[in-house]
């Protein structure tokens, strides 16, 4: 009987109570109704009074209880409507006419409750998370739906809905950086006036080579208010390389790395100033002893998580409204599409230098970004970024094509690289008559031969000497020369100064390329080994120079000692001296490193020889038995770390 009851207890049907409603319950607040069914906070404010319903109704009795849930299922626009209900919500779709089925005219009046309950396919709750635009139903429509005020889902649309009055769109929350504690001018590490000055000799000389800011934009003023982090980090690059800076260079290296860097992993900022902020940080961090502590890609990875949680990843898919939107919207969408873009041209590097997987280079960027140079706002240096985008999308689609082609191939494949990149050059360089006056598009010669010896390495790669093509080592040498002669003439040591670790690497590895080229004169007659050890003696003057004036353990200085020791040994050491010391024990202590540098650049020395001297940080269990072309670029990048050790002598 006691059983009976209570089941007949449970469907009986309670009279209403007056609840507070959903406003109030959001901002927690007392909920009074003198008069009417408005309260007085919502009568005040002209927001919509709406209640949650009390009664318990059995399943079809009202248009409502389709749309509620059950517990197990808390995000009921999810859930699939029946098809009474979904015919219902899909009649307003239908254009009017004469013919009408019997469904649409029997529940004419239950239907347009339904559909503006129940979400149809074409007004699902899905949200295009692109940063700017969702394709919700309208504003209105939304506080038709009802939820129970336990749905995580209706919180959350409640405050997308705010965001959508106050400005008209759905954004990424920022979290800036902006604390005192982050600020260098109020930590008293330097005044104002240091600061205005080494930010302006940034943008006047690192800005221009690193294509990251527009002026336009990115002021001192815009710096301080947006990002503490960016302003210490760009202040410590420029006081790097700036000799009366040396103590403020020390303090502000301090702050970086002992306050701002963990702030930003602990403190969950995330803005397009944070992502730039880490990106410069990976981008001049100094080469650590050991290579294997290395942080650039530490680094690099932070400013992707940083910006894939501001959805910046597809910030090239958006398109801007030009005629409604203002000048500084405009400005502001482009400074995150150029954070983006240099994000992603800085993996891509960092990972062919490392040997490690690159994740942002999967996104085909250049399709998206083909054309983003030729916007009215665009600033001059925008072309240099787009032309590098295509490079690195030719390089990764012929890396992609190597791995699938046969052995016996590499004719083809060094033929169609060769192809490709001709065609680049003729279509940037023809791009503008005055190539001169972009500073980092005039660096294109150092790209493309750049370009050319890494895949033509590759193509050499997994070949034995003995069977090497005469053309493809002729194209190899002929690039490699090419860039040894250009480096010098548009990088001297004072713009050399302003560079980023990724072209002391891309030096580096041209060099080492080169004297390797150099030991196969006796096999190809149109090597000249001697020319090329004086090119390379050319580029090696020109970063010592660069080193003079630059604060100690920075990558200047770093490169330029292991170089030193690499054409130190080359020039005094031949081919067969090299061999006959690898199986001698009589080697100097002094010497033993160098020597072992030389030889394992000439593919002379393998990486488990036990005469390797202890000192040795290039022990990675991934390479072969002997290094070829595709790895010397990882040897290049960990030489500078190599070169710091006590043993190796300068």
């Amino acid at each position: 009987m006691a059983h009976g009851s209570r089941l007949i207890m449970s469907t009986a049907v309670y009279e209403q109570k007056r609840l507070a409603c959903y406003p109030c319950r959001d901002k927690k607040l007392r909920c009074t109704t003198i008069q009417g069914d408005v309260c007085d906070r919502c009568k005040l404010r002209s927001l919509s009074c709406r209640r949650p319903l009390t009664k318990r109704r059995s399943e079809g009795t009202e248009p409502v209880a389709a749309a509620r849930h059950s517990s197990n299922e808390p995000f009921p626009s999810r859930q699939s409507p029946s098809n009474s209900t979904r015919v219902a919500g899909h009649k307003r779709l239908r254009s009017t006419g004469n013919g009408r089925s019997a469904i649409d005219s029997s529940n004419e009046t239950s239907s347009t409750k339904v559909s503006e309950l129940i979400p149809t396919a074409s007004t699902s709750r899905t949200v295009d998370f692109s940063g700017s635009f969702d394709s919700r139903p309208p504003y209105q429509r939304s506080h038709d739906v009802s939820l129970p005020l336990e749905s995580a889902e209706r919180l959350f649309w409640s405050i997308l809905d705010r965001q959508r009055m106050s400005k008209g769109s759905f954004h990424f929350a920022n979290h800036l950086d902006s604390s005192t504690a982050l600020d260098p001018i109020r930590c008293h590490i330097l005044t104002t006036r240091e600061a205005l000055h080494l930010v302006d000799r940034f943008m006047a000389t690192f800005g221009k080579t690193l294509a990251y800011f527009d002026p336009r934009l990115c002021t001192f003023d815009f710096l301080q208010s947006r990002s503490q982090s960016l302003l210490s980090i760009i202040c410590l690059t420029m006081a790097r390389v700036e000799p009366c800076f040396g103590q403020i260079a020390s303090r502000l290296e301090q702050h970086v790395h002992g306050t701002v860097y963990p702030a930003i992993l602990s403190g969950g900022f995330r803005s397009v100033e944070v992502v730039q902020a880490l990106l410069m940080l990976a981008a001049f961090e100094p080469p650590t002893e050991d290579v294997r502590e290395d942080k650039s890609w530490s680094l690099l990875s932070h400013a992707a998580r940083v910006a894939s949680e501001i959805n910046l990843q597809a910030c090239m898919i958006e398109k801007t409204d030009t005629d409604h939107a203002s000048e500084a919207d405009q400005l502001q969408q482009r400074h995150a599409q150029r954070t983006w873009i240099n994000l992603w041209l800085h993996e891509f590097s960092l990972a062919q230098h490392t040997g490690r997987q690159s994740i942002l280079a999967e996104q085909d960027l250049f399709s998206s970004c083909r054309d983003w140079h030729h916007h009215p706002l665009a600033h001059y240096t925008d072309i240099a970024l787009v032309s590098m985008v295509e490079l690195r999308t030719i390089i990764k689609k012929n890396r992609s094509l190597f791995r699938l082609l046969s052995p016996g191939n590499e004719m083809i494949f060094a033929e169609q690289c060769k192809t490709q990149i001709e065609a680049w050059s003729r279509s940037w360089f023809n791009e503008r008559s005055s190539i001169d006056s972009i500073p980092r598009l005039e660096l294109s010669q150092l790209y493309v031969n750049h370009a050319f010896v890494q895949l033509l390495g590759l193509a050499l790669h997994h070949q034995p000497q003995s069977e090497w093509p005469s053309s493809i080592v002729l194209d190899l040498y002929e690039a490699c020369g090419t860039y040894l002669d250009v480096f010098p003439q548009r990088l001297p040591s004072h713009r050399l100064l302003y560079c980023y670790n990724s072209m002391w690497v891309a030096a580096s590895y041209q060099v080492i390329v080169a004297v390797r080229l150099a030991q196969l004169g006796s096999s190809f007659a149109f090597i000249d080994g001697d020319m090329l050890l004086q090119k390379c003696q050319r580029v090696h003057a020109c970063i010592a120079s660069a080193a003079k004036v630059s604060a100690p353990g920075t990558a200047a200085h770093c490169y330029e000692r292991f170089l030193d020791g690499v054409l130190r040994t080359s020039s005094s050491v031949s081919t067969g001296d090299a061999m006959e010391r690898t199986s001698s024990t009589e080697a100097s202590s002094s010497d033993s490193i160098a020597e072992t540098l030389v030889q394992v650049s000439q593919g002379l020395h393998t990486i488990a020889d036990p005469s390797v001297p202890s000192s040795e940080h290039l022990t990675e269990p991934t390479f072969g038995s002997l290094l070829g072309f595709d790895d010397l670029e990882f040897f290049a990048w960990a030489g500078a770390s190599l070169a710091q050790n006590d043993d190796f002598n300068a």
